[in-house]
């Protein structure tokens, strides 16, 4: 089968375009543009210390991303397939050492807690150093995809461009935590505020318990992705599942320039509620997703699985 994978200067030549026009969609973030509320500044008092502005995120990650397309190397999609091979492997073998290491204090095992450290330290690194050229990789492999199942844009009058729209382009890593804050006597969502990876579960619990004594309800939830430009991708343990996440985001965002998208948006941003809208999105999302993250794995992985 033929790899329809292009250079990388190639692939990136309508990111500059795509930045300018996406740019307007800073505005729907989580922590922005919902209705005020009587509570939100008991709310805000309680959440200041935590909350992540998608907003800062995404001007740090597009300045990123137009430096990486004006100073990025090429990548062989036969090396960039080895090395995301190399990447997931590393992720499996960071979690054992992980758990490993967590015996070793608990005293369930007996093991050189020093020796394994350093395992991990050196395998946290190289994955640090390869992450660009995996993130890349993917990216050129799902619009390769994309391309052969013809979903290039979303606008008819672009439709025989041959480029993706919007570009296929994500950064892994963990996305932030979402809280969501009800009312308790309907079934409504007040507030979906994004806040920072890092809690542990007892800032989450503390978090919760505050917003529910001022007669709410509050659940923290740790997101998969987000769909901003460049999206969030949560790190997973399989390449399929990290090719779902990004493929899901990007759908989304592809979403946003139809109408069923351009609704869900006006609903994130509260602007207007329908949660039918919302389940119909997702759901949809979702679909196209396994489906063609199942494509890209089978053309790209599978067939060059070892035995």
């Amino acid at each position: 089968m033929q790899v329809a994978l292009k250079k990388i200067i190639t692939a990136k030549c309508n990111k500059p375009a795509a930045v300018i026009i996406l740019i307007p969609l800073l505005c729907l973030n989580l922590t922005s543009c919902f209705h005020q509320s009587r509570y939100d500044h008991e709310i805000s008092r309680i959440i200041d210390p935590y909350v992540f502005s998608i907003t800062s995120w995404q001007i740090t990650a597009i300045s990123q991303e137009f430096d990486d397309w004006l100073f990025g190397e090429d990548i062989d999609a036969v090396e960039g397939t080895l090395i995301v091979r190399e990447y997931f492997n590393n992720v499996e073998q960071k979690n054992n050492l992980l758990r490993t290491i967590i015996m070793v204090r608990d005293g369930l095992i007996d093991a050189d807690l020093n020796l394994l450290e350093k395992q991990l330290e050196a395998v946290n690194n190289r994955n640090i150093e390869i992450l660009p050229v995996v993130e890349e990789t993917l990216s050129l492999q799902i619009q390769s995809v994309l391309k052969e199942e013809g979903i290039i844009n979303p606008s008819k009058t672009l439709s025989s461009f041959d480029f993706i729209f919007p570009p296929v382009s994500f950064i892994i890593q963990q996305p932030p935590h979402l809280l969501v804050v009800s009312p308790r006597d309907e079934i409504n969502r007040l507030r979906d505020i994004t806040l920072i990876q890092g809690l542990s579960d007892k800032e989450k619990e503390a978090i919760e318990e505050e917003i529910r004594q001022l007669g709410l309800s509050a659940l923290v939830v740790r997101l998969g992705g987000i769909a901003t430009f460049p999206a969030f991708v949560a790190e997973r343990a399989s390449i399929k599942g990290t090719l779902e996440i990004a493929i899901e985001e990007w759908f989304h965002q592809y979403l946003f320039f139809k109408p069923l998208g351009f609704l869900y948006g006006l609903h994130v941003t509260g602007l207007i509620q329908d949660y039918e809208i919302a389940t119909i999105n997702e759901a949809f999302a979702g679909i196209v997703s396994h489906e063609i993250a199942g494509k890209v794995y089978q053309k790209y992985y599978q067939q060059s699985a070892p035995s």
